[in-house]
């Protein structure tokens, strides 16, 4: 089976016909997604260590060996920050059309702490160009849940969709590193998001290992629970990100 993908955009859109099931992805299916996601994955990791100041020039050598000054003038932690405190320094505010009430979603925010969200998403998008969410419930006691939504790097999360112009959302997954008690790295925990529910397989490197029969854990959210926002269509804020800054 071949599974296609468009080469310009750094997210996954597919074939929908292809995909099969997909509130049941195939392992196949998220196999090869997930290494592709790899190529994503160098790209956004040095994006990360260019906004820490982790230029590529700390680790030059020049060809005749001798000895150089390395200066860095972060240049996108400056950009991120400005962007960052622009955007969302004064909170975002809700108003409700005339005769309508959302003094109910307005508490939900407040309860979710919506301004630091709001902040987080920005840096990623600011950093990385793109920034994912993810909605959930979370149990407060065995008959009682609130929503909840967290932001997520996104170095650790693809979001597929069909590749029709309208890029609907068929099913997302976020993976993140294990570690044993010595720290040592032990595979990848990866979650599938589907508008059915989620389920956990494991993977070694990325790879998916697990292919017992999955156990959904419902979703009741009416849709795919991880939303994708971007800067723009090519997922960037400015080039300077994607340069080295030496002077």
């Amino acid at each position: 089976m071949a599974f296609l993908v468009r080469r310009n955009i750094l997210g996954f859109p597919i074939d929908r016909e292809l995909a099969g099931d997909v509130n049941n992805p195939s392992l196949k299916l998220l196999d090869f997604i997930l290494r592709k996601q790899a190529h994503n994955k160098k790209r956004f990791d040095k994006l990360d260590r260019y906004y820490n100041g982790k230029h590529d020039v700390l680790t030059r050598k020049l060809s005749n060996n001798s000895k150089a000054n390395k200066v860095v003038i972060n240049h996108a932690k400056y950009v991120t920050d400005m962007a960052v405190g622009f955007v969302t320094g004064k909170p975002f505010s809700y108003t409700a059309a005339p005769g309508k009430n959302i003094k109910a979603i307005q508490d939900s925010f407040d309860e979710m702490d919506n301004i630091s969200h709001d902040t987080e998403l920005e840096k990623d998008l600011s950093v990385f160009g793109v920034a994912y969410e993810l909605l959930y419930l979370k149990a407060i006691d065995d008959k009682n849940t609130e929503e909840r939504i967290e932001s997520i790097d996104p170095r650790g999360v693809v979001l597929v969709t069909d590749d029709s112009v309208e890029k609907n959302p068929l099913f997302g997954i976020h993976y993140q590193k294990k570690f044993d008690l010595n720290g040592r790295e032990n595979g990848y925990l990866i979650k599938v998001y589907t508008a059915k529910g989620d389920r956990t397989v494991s993977g070694l490197r990325m790879v998916i290992t697990n292919v017992a029969k999955p156990k959904y854990k419902q979703n009741y959210f009416d849709g795919v629970p991880i939303i994708e926002y971007r800067n723009n269509e090519v997922k960037k804020l400015v080039n300077l990100l994607d340069h080295d800054s030496i002077y």
